[in-house]
């Protein structure tokens, strides 16, 4: 991807006949290494190229990047992450593993050289991922999504000026961790109509660079600011920012707001929210901040530093009574939520120390084992396992 993956070896571009031959002399090989393999489409006019992707999944043969390149002779392969880059014929062809249930979006996520990533750009620029693994939403730990909030309106006052952006209690997630994704979905038609992107003219493709840029300024949710921050890093985005200067821009977002800083993290926020009501997915992302909530209030009634507080114990001695807490109390619990819920603060403190107290008890003939194995010449500490 992107033709310079090689550090031993050259490569070269290759004109369109050369490369379909290419295409037509390794498929029939590389379909016999793997359940499903295509060959991403390009734009109808593009002459020439850097390199060759294939997109597998379900590999049925062990390695097949290692077969590939031992029947093709390859000079140089070389892997990053899910992509195997093997030379053939002074050209890098790049072998794309995907898991075959995201197959089917990966592929339309490829095509159209740049299509994915000026997409992925799109999203991000609304609270979103984009990628081959499907459209996705992050999680950060915040208010759950109500079904009943009406977030586009939300948005609307926001921008507006009639709603403070602090008063969105999480505006500034985008800085907090985020906790993990909620899949939104693997329909590619259905996330092209969710972000406003005409699904007729992506399935009759692109002729042109221009054509897919122009495609891309055509949502309302375009906002030429969030595209122009990744203006040197590809070429596509190279070729959006010539595409830019050569056009009339479309009127602004009707969505989002360009400059404000905490507006844009709060209409992220509230879209996010959106988007994950929109796909029926409400129940998993509050799940997973129902989850880290507990997490959360686990961690404020015995976490280590309150169990310190309580016994003024320090190093391993804290590091057991903390087992015994954990124990006593797990935070794995099915009921732990109800049970965490029922405590006060004495209730909290009965429990640390019952857990302290047990471990003092304990404590004695430890001492008297760790002595008498010192004694001895042997090390409790370093002992075979």
């Amino acid at each position: 991807m992107g033709g310079n993956a090689f550090k031993t070896c050259t490569t070269r571009r290759m004109a369109l006949a050369e490369y379909q031959a290419l295409i037509a002399r390794l498929s029939p090989y590389v379909s016999t290494l793997y359940e499903r393999t295509a060959v991403p489409q390009s734009v109808h006019n593009k002459e020439d190229f850097g390199d060759l992707d294939f997109l597998v999944a379900g590999p049925i043969a062990d390695d097949p990047p290692a077969l590939i390149a031992e029947r093709f002779h390859s000079k140089e392969r070389v892997r990053s992450g899910p992509v195997t880059s093997v030379e053939v014929d002074e050209f890098q062809v790049d072998l794309i593993c995907v898991t075959l249930p995201t197959f089917d979006y990966a592929l339309t996520f490829y095509n159209w050289n740049g299509f994915g990533m000026l997409r992925g750009v799109l999203a991000r620029s609304l609270g979103l991922k984009d990628g081959a693994e499907g459209l996705r939403a992050p999680v950060f730990f915040s208010p759950v999504v109500d079904n009943d909030e009406d977030y586009a309106q939300m948005m609307v006052k926001l921008r507006n000026g009639n709603l403070d952006p602090a008063k969105v209690i999480d505006y500034n997630t985008d800085a907090g961790a985020v906790m993990g994704f909620v899949l939104l979905s693997l329909d590619h038609e259905e996330v092209l109509r969710f972000l406003d992107l005409d699904v007729e003219t992506c399935r009759r493709g692109f002729g042109t660079m221009d054509e897919l840029c122009s495609y891309f300024t055509s949502t309302k949710y375009f906002m030429p600011s969030a595209f122009s921050k990744h203006g040197g890093k590809q070429r596509i985005m190279q070729r959006l920012g010539e595409f830019l200067h050569k056009c009339v821009l479309p009127p602004g977002s009707a969505a989002f707001s360009e400059e404000n800083g905490d507006i844009r993290r709060a209409e992220r926020s509230l879209f996010r929210k959106l988007a994950v009501r929109h796909f029926g997915k409400t129940a998993e992302w509050n799940a997973m901040v129902e989850t880290e909530r507990i997490r959360r209030q686990y961690k404020t009634m015995f976490g280590s530093k309150v169990v310190r507080n309580i016994t003024s114990m320090s190093g391993r001695d804290l590091g057991e009574v903390m087992k015994k807490v954990k124990k006593k109390v797990p935070l794995s619990a099915p009921d732990i939520s109800r049970t965490l819920n029922s405590l006060d603060e004495s209730g909290v403190r009965a429990i640390i120390e019952e857990c302290w107290h047990r471990y003092t008890a304990e404590r004695p003939q430890t001492l008297m084992c760790e002595s008498a194995c010192t004694r001895d010449g042997y090390n409790i500490e370093t002992a075979a396992v």
